[in-house]
C-alpha cells in the first residue's frame, strides 16, 4: 500500500452519518472530555485517508491494544496527531 501524506484527508468518516453518530458510538467504547472526541475524529480522518476503517479501528483499540488504558493511549495519539513533524527530505 503506498501512502501519500500529502492528500488531504477526507472531512466524513465513513460508517457514520453524522459526527453525531461518531459520538455516539465512541462514547458508547471510550470515556474521554468533549473536545477529545472531535480530537479523535481528526486522528481517525487521517487513518481512513490511509485506508483504515474508523469503526473497526476504535473497536480493536477497545478489545485488544488498549483495554482499559484507551483513554491514555487515545490522549496519546492526539498529541502525535499535533505534533508539527517535518517532512525528512525538506530537513538541513
Amino acid at each position: 500500500m503506498t501512502i501519500k501524506f500529502d492528500e488531504t484527508p477526507p472531512q466524513h468518516l465513513e460508517g457514520f452519518d453524522s459526527y453525531d453518530d461518531f459520538l455516539e458510538f465512541a462514547k458508547s467504547l471510550f470515556s474521554l472530555e468533549n473536545q477529545e472526541y472531535r480530537a479523535l475524529y481528526e486522528v481517525l480522518l487521517k487513518l481512513q485517508a490511509i485506508g483504515e476503517d474508523p469503526t473497526e479501528t476504535m473497536k480493536l483499540w477497545k478489545k485488544d491494544t488498549c483495554r482499559k488504558e484507551c483513554p491514555e493511549f487515545i490522549r496519546f495519539m492526539i498529541q502525535v496527531d499535533t505534533m508539527d513533524i517535518k517532512d525528512p527530505e525538506n530537513v538541513i
